[in-house]
C-alpha cells in the first residue's frame, strides 16, 4: 500500500512526511484491490425514500468517448471479478 499511494506536489515536505508516516502506521487497513474490501457483518443501508416518489426507468445514456469506455470497462470487470456486481442480462434491467 505504501508504495501505491500518490501524493500531492502541493504538500511541503513536511506535510509530506508526515502523510507518509500515517499512511505506513495504518498501512493496514486500506485495501489493495476491491476484492480485499469485505463486507461488514451485521451492517445494512437503507435509502429514506418517500412513498410518493417515482424515478425515471428510461436511461438516458450519452457516448462514452474510447477511453473513458476502456476505463469503465476495467472497472466494471474488476468489481464482477472481486463479486460486489454481479452480469445482468439486458432484459433484466429495462
Amino acid at each position: 500500500i505504501v508504495k501505491t499511494v500518490v501524493y500531492r506536489k502541493s504538500l511541503s515536505p513536511k506535510q509530506r512526511k508526515q502523510v507518509e508516516e500515517l499512511v505506513a502506521r495504518f498501512a493496514n487497513i486500506f485495501a489493495g484491490s476491491l476484492a480485499e474490501v469485505l463486507p461488514v457483518p451485521g451492517t445494512s443501508n437503507k435509502l429514506n425514500i418517500p412513498d410518493d416518489i417515482t424515478f425515471n426507468i428510461r436511461v438516458h445514456q450519452r457516448a462514452l468517448t474510447p477511453p473513458q469506455l476502456k476505463f469503465l470497462n476495467a472497472h466494471i470487470d474488476e468489481m464482477v471479478k472481486a463479486g460486489i456486481i454481479k452480469q445482468a442480462s439486458p432484459d433484466c434491467v429495462k
